[in-house]
């Protein structure tokens, strides 16, 4: 009986065309929008130099230390341009500087008088860029100044070198990789959407099991079968069907788009499995405590899915970081969020205690959302039980 209620359901999911557009061709077709938007964005993130200007006057040609660290790293004519240029200089005076940044043609200029000073029309990440490298060369300048001091206006060559290093004092020994990909986070969130998906063929199982809902829901509940084998079947058979259908956006993304998971593929099919079964189980708790009919309740899960999608950083980083910094708990809680970042510290870190960690919270929300479930449809029954009870002594 197990086995043939299984066959069925899995029939009956295979022709429910709503429901497998959700599941597998949107999230598919919304990764091969992705890819063309982030491998633009991507393709245009090298480093274009910078453009200012520096008043040349008296003061200016006083700087001698200034003056000389300033022109190792820029250059007048962009085709002297190397891998050491930062910036594109012209030496004006103050009135065409004004004029050259008002017409944006600059992102600011310099000028000197006790120290360097910048000014600019707005802030952004280029003026960031110009004023950190002021910062750093003016304390250069003091150390050498000091000691040229020190040494009787003599410095030797190996402290001049010393001083023209920087050097690192931390080591990064979190992870096996040299740099993180930023657009990897966006596609993880697209597969943990999908994942969140399949409540809606949560909803679709309870409304064959819920006997206030459909008429198949009553045939099935006066059917010889105990409701506990009932709902263990058509879960299994939903969460076999979620679970292909997720490998399959897998491998989409993963081997046609060619984005990086790393090579924990045990973990990753893991985490694909408690995913979609997490889903799916929000479904069923969502289906069991909605007493609308099946449109609306499936609006209902796509709306939430969706949102926690958005949470999750699917649209924008910055949105999960805000999240992250001001209502953690959110993050947290959000079962897109946790399946994505679990996505993530199984390709780039090493220690995978935080991913055991979201990891317990996804298997904790199925187990709350099956139990939900299963109160849910008791209370009922026990209500549509008494009213019957109610009528007959009427």
């Amino acid at each position: 009986m197990f086995s043939r209620i299984f066959k069925y359901r899995i029939l009956t999911l295979l022709h429910s065309n709503d429901s497998i557009f959700w599941l597998l061709l949107f999230p598919i077709l919304l990764s091969v929008l992705f890819n063309l938007a982030l491998k633009d964005a991507m393709s245009g993130e090298a480093f274009e130099n910078i453009h200012i200007a520096v008043i040349d006057d008296e003061n200016f040609r006083n700087e001698v230390v200034m003056k000389n660290i300033l022109e190792a790293v820029s250059v007048e004519d962009e085709s002297a341009a190397d891998d050491n240029t930062m910036f594109m200089v012209r030496y004006v005076d103050t009135t065409e500087a004004e004029a050259l940044l008002e017409s944006e043609e600059i992102d600011g200029y310099i000028y000197f008088w006790q120290g360097s000073h910048l000014v600019i029309r707005e802030n952004g990440i280029s003026q960031t860029i110009i004023k950190t490298f002021l910062d750093i060369a003016e304390q250069k300048k003091d150390i050498f100044q000091t000691m040229l001091e020190k040494n009787n206006g003599s410095i030797s060559v190996e402290l001049m070198e010393s001083l023209s290093e920087s050097k690192e004092y931390i080591l990064d020994v979190s992870n096996g990789r040299d740099e993180a990909d930023t657009s990897l986070p966006f596609f993880y969130s697209i597969l943990g959407m999908a994942c969140l998906y399949s409540a809606s063929i949560g909803c679709l199982g309870l409304l064959n099991i819920q006997i206030n809902q459909s008429p198949v829901a009553k045939r099935n509940c006066m059917a010889p079968v105990k409701k506990i084998k009932l709902m263990l079947s058509d879960f299994a058979a939903y969460g076999v069907m979620c679970n292909c259908i997720i490998l399959i956006i897998f491998l989409f993304i993963s081997k046609v788009i060619r984005v990086d998971f790393g090579n924990r593929h045990g973990l990753i099919l893991l985490t694909s499995l408690v995913g979609s079964y997490t889903g799916l189980s929000f479904g069923y708790f969502i289906g069991a405590v909605i007493k609308s009919n099946m449109n609306i309740k499936f609006y209902l899960v796509t709306g939430i899915s969706m949102l926690w999608s958005f949470m999750a950083g699917m649209m924008s980083n910055t949105i999960k970081y805000m999240i992250n910094q001001h209502a953690w708990i959110l993050n947290r809680l959000n079962p897109v969020n946790l399946i994505t970042e679990s996505y993530y510290k199984l390709y780039y870190y090493k220690d995978l205690d935080k991913y055991y960690e979201n990891l317990i919270l996804l298997f904790g929300m199925i187990v709350f959302f099956l139990a939900g479930t299963a109160l849910v449809l008791r209370y009922q029954e026990r209500n549509i039980v008494r009213k019957e009870r109610k009528e007959v002594a009427a």
